[in-house]
This record gives structure tokens, C-alpha cells and sequence, in this order.
């Protein structure tokens, strides 16, 4: 289990200027599945980001391999105490009940610049077994993918880089 993560977002030239200048570091390029031309880097070392402009990631929970391998889906959720409490129970059970033949990687993070936030990021075989993990009537999260002023919600599916 990786106690952390950092990303960062650019475009191809920058991204993989830095995978060259860090070949000791386990990356992931990705692109987002609805713009291929929105890009994020994913350091999975565990070492302190190398990153200018990082987005890091502490792990509270995971399940599954840390291959990060497959389509990407990423989940954020801001809410007050009492909602991310809840939410972070609700989304251990969901980690730990999902088909794990098809979400290979389960992470629940928490963000140190933003402490309402919590992050999910699973890894998929194919996109939709994510329609299922977001989209079924039984949706295990359904009820914080909203926005309110309850709660802020965002995701984004990525894929690796061509």
C-alpha cells in the first residue's frame, strides 16, 4: 500500500520532460477519456513529490493491487465534518464490496491543502463496470455525486497516454 501520491496536471512536452529527468520514479501519463488532451502525471513512488505544481494525496484505505493499471476513474468529494465522516465509512464499505475482477486498485485519500476533502481513485477493466460503480441504482456513493450546499463533487476517467 503506497502511503502517498502526488499528480500533476500539463502538457505532453513538460510531462514527459519530467519522466525523463526521473527515471527512478513509478509514473502513470494519463489522459482524460473526454479530452485527450487534458493530461495528468501520477507519481507513484511514495517518495516527496518532484512536482512544481503538486496535487498530493494521502492514503486513509485501499484494496487491490497497486498497478494502477486500466482506466483510471477519479472521484472527489468536499464536505463538512459530520458528511465526510459518513462518507469515508460509507466508501471503505464500497472499496471493500466492489467486484474486485473488474476494479483492480481501490484508494480513499485525504488531501492535507483541503481537509474536507476525500478522493477515491479505482482502477477499472473497462468502462463499464465504472457505469456500474457510479451509475446503478444501487450506486454504493450515489448519494454525495452532487452538487450542493452539502457538497462538491468531481470526477474525471483517465486512460494511459498515446
Amino acid at each position: 500500500m503506497l502511503s502517498q501520491i502526488s499528480f500533476t496536471f500539463g502538457s505532453m512536452p513538460v510531462l514527459l520532460e519530467i519522466i525523463k529527468k526521473h527515471p527512478d520514479r513509478d509514473f502513470r501519463l494519463l489522459q482524460a477519456t473526454g479530452d485527450n488532451s487534458k493530461l495528468a502525471l501520477f507519481d507513484l513512488s511514495g517518495k516527496p513529490t518532484i512536482f512544481n505544481s503538486p496535487i498530493i494525496l494521502e492514503t486513509l484505505y485501499s484494496v487491490g493491487n497497486d498497478k494502477f493499471k486500466g482506466i483510471l476513474h477519479f472521484e472527489s468529494f468536499e464536505l463538512g465534518t459530520e458528511d465526510k465522516n459518513l462518507l469515508r465509512k460509507q466508501a471503505k464499505m464500497a472499496l471493500d464490496s466492489a467486484d474486485h475482477s473488474k476494479m483492480t486498485t481501490g484508494y480513499m485519500f485525504s488531501r492535507p491543502d483541503q481537509t474536507n476533502a476525500t478522493i477515491l481513485i479505482t482502477t477499472w477493466t473497462n468502462a463499464a463496470a465504472i457505469d456500474d460503480w457510479t451509475s446503478s441504482a444501487d450506486a454504493p456513493l450515489a448519494g454525495y455525486m452532487d452538487h450542493s450546499q452539502r457538497s462538491v463533487y468531481y470526477y474525471e476517467d483517465y486512460r494511459p497516454a498515446e
